[in-house]
C-alpha cells in the first residue's frame, strides 16, 4: 500500500515537472516570437520599404511601375514623394498620368513648381498637362494662378478646357478678360466651360458678350448663356432674359425663368407675370416656381394677384404647383386659397399646407375647420395632425 502510494507521488511529481517545463517554454517562445516582430520592424523601416519601391520603378513592365506609383501614394510621406517626382520623367505618358494623378491628393511645397513646369512644357503629352492644371488649381499660390490663365490658349482643347472650368471654380476673377476672350474659342466644349466659369464668377462685364451668344444656332451654348446670366444676376440681364423667352427651343426658355427668378429686381418679376399667361402649361409652371422662389413682396403681389385672377382650372393646377415647391409665398398663396369659392380647391391647398408642414398655416387651417363642405374639414383636420406631428 505504502509503495503504491509512494509511485502515485513520484507520478504526481513528474507530471508537475513536466507542466512546470512546459510553461517555462511556452514562455520562452512568446519571448522568441515578440523579438523576432521587433526585429521585422527594424528591418522593415518606411525609408528602406521606399528605397525597395524606388529600385522596382526601373522595372521594365509598365504595368508594374504603375503599382509602384500608387503603392508610394499611399505612403505619402516626404521621401515617397521625392520618388514620385523623380517618377515624372518616366518615359511612358501612363505612368507620369499615374503619378500626377497620385500627387493631386498629396500637399507637398515642392509641387507648385514643378507641376507650372510640366504644365507649361509644350513636348509633355496634354493629357498630363491637363492633369497638372487639376493639381494647380488646388494650390492656393499666385503663382498657379497665373499659369493656368496662360494656357487658355494652348493649342490643346483638352487643356484649354480644364484651365476655363477650372479658373471659375477657383474664383479668380482676375481671369475674367481672359475667359471673355475665350468666348470665341473654335471648340463648343471649351466655350461652354467658358459660360459656366463666367457665371460661377459673377461677371458683370461678361453680360454682353454673354447676350451675343443668343444669336448663335447653338441651343446648348444659348442654354448655357442664359443660366450664366441669371447667376451673373443683375438687372442689365433682363432685357436679354426676356428675349430668350420667345427662343423656339423650350429648354432655353425654361431657363431664362430660371435666371430670372435669381435677379431680385421688380423688373424680373414683370416678366415672369407676363409669362404666366403663356400658352405652354409647362412654361407657366416654371414661372409658378420662379416666383414662388422669389421672396420679394413684388414677386409675393404677382402670385396672389395671379391667383384670384385665374379660372378654377388654373387655380386647382397652381396650387398643386405651389404645395409642391414649399417655399414660403407657396404657404402665403395656398392659405389664401382656403377661402376659394371652389371647395375642390379649398380641400386641395389643405392638403399641401399639410405637406409642407409649416407652422404659420395651423391658425388658417383651425378657422377652416368650420369649412360647409365635409371633404374639406376632414382634410383640414388631417394637414393640422401633419403639422402637429
Amino acid at each position: 500500500m505504502t509503495e503504491r502510494h509512494n509511485l502515485k507521488l513520484d507520478n504526481n511529481i513528474l507530471v508537475g515537472v513536466i507542466l512546470c517545463f512546459l510553461f517555462v517554454f511556452s514562455i520562452q517562445n512568446i519571448s522568441t516570437s515578440n523579438s523576432l516582430i521587433q526585429n521585422t520592424k527594424e528591418t522593415l523601416r518606411p525609408p528602406d520599404i521606399i528605397q525597395t519601391l524606388k529600385k522596382a520603378l526601373d522595372d521594365p513592365s509598365k504595368d508594374v511601375r504603375i503599382q509602384v506609383v500608387e503603392a508610394l501614394g499611399r505612403i505619402r510621406s516626404d521621401e515617397a514623394v521625392a520618388v514620385l517626382i523623380d517618377a515624372l520623367d518616366d518615359p511612358e505618358v501612363d505612368v507620369r498620368r499615374k503619378v500626377v494623378d497620385v500627387l493631386e491628393g498629396i500637399d507637398n511645397p515642392r509641387l507648385t513648381d514643378i507641376m507650372i513646369k510640366m504644365l507649361q512644357d509644350p513636348d509633355e503629352d496634354s493629357g498630363v498637362r491637363e492633369q497638372a492644371v487639376e493639381v494647380l488649381a488646388r494650390v492656393d499660390d499666385p503663382r498657379a494662378r497665373v499659369a493656368i490663365q496662360s494656357v487658355l490658349k494652348d493649342p490643346y482643347v483638352n487643356v484649354r478646357r480644364e484651365a476655363a472650368r477650372r479658373l471659375g471654380r477657383m474664383g479668380d476673377v482676375t481671369a475674367i478678360d481672359a475667359l471673355i476672350d475665350l468666348l470665341d474659342d473654335d471648340n463648343k466644349s471649351v466655350r461652354r466651360e467658358t459660360i459656366i466659369s463666367l457665371g460661377e464668377l459673377r461677371a458683370q462685364q461678361a453680360v454682353e458678350p454673354l447676350s451675343r451668344l443668343m444669336l448663335l444656332s447653338d441651343e446648348d451654348i444659348r442654354r448655357e448663356a442664359v443660366e450664366a446670366l441669371g447667376y451673373i444676376g443683375v438687372p442689365t440681364a433682363i432685357p436679354i432674359l426676356k428675349k430668350a423667352l420667345l427662343d423656339k427651343y423650350k429648354k432655353v426658355r425654361e431657363k431664362a425663368i430660371e435666371a430670372l427668378s435669381r435677379i431680385e429686381d421688380v423688373g424680373a418679376v414683370n416678366v415672369l407675370v407676363n409669362v404666366l399667361s403663356d400658352d405652354d402649361s409647362d412654361i407657366r409652371e416654371e414661372a409658378m416656381k420662379a416666383l414662388s422662389k422669389m421672396e420679394t413682396p413684388s414677386a409675393l403681389n404677382a402670385l396672389t394677384q395671379s391667383f384670384r385672377e385665374k379660372d378654377n382650372k388654373e387655380r386647382v393646377r397652381m396650387v398643386k404647383v405651389l404645395s409642391d415647391i414649399k417655399t414660403q409665398n407657396s404657404v402665403t398663396v395656398l392659405i389664401l386659397a382656403l377661402s376659394d369659392p371652389d371647395w375642390k380647391i379649398r380641400k386641395e391647398a389643405a392638403d399641401g399646407l399639410g405637406d409642407i408642414g409649416d407652422i404659420r398655416a395651423i391658425e388658417p387651417l383651425t378657422e377652416a375647420m368650420l369649412d360647409p363642405n365635409e371633404s374639406v374639414r376632414k382634410e383640414v383636420i388631417r394637414a393640422l395632425g401633419r403639422i402637429v406631428d
